[in-house]
């Protein structure tokens, strides 16, 4: 098992792992119509949903050493996420969508 280790470029721009306490981010990040348009299918999700979706991101991370990764750049906190799996996926059924 690889592990991807937090990363920080040019003093600006950020990647690191998502952890519990980015459920509200998350949230306010899938708020935006031009997000859920594409990642919901068109609809805004839940926090309930989106805690779910953190949550079994944690837990495949814990197996694999990827699993949901934030984008954030120092003026905004949340500038993207992206959800790192192996391939091909072990438990297709079991994957979230960022």
């Amino acid at each position: 098992m690889s592990t991807i280790r937090e990363t920080q470029t040019k003093d600006r721009w950020r990647l690191r792992a998502a952890n519990l306490n980015d459920i509200d981010g998350l949230h306010a990040l899938a708020a935006s119509p031009l997000v859920y348009r594409y990642l919901f299918d068109g609809a805004l999700p839940d926090k309930e949903y989106i805690t779910g979706l953190v949550a079994q991101s944690l837990a495949n991370a814990g197996e694999t050493g990827l699993g949901m990764w934030f984008l954030e750049d120092v003026s905004t906190r949340y500038a993207g996420c992206v959800e790192l799996r192996p391939y091909p996926s072990p438990d297709p059924q079991n994957s979230s969508t960022c």
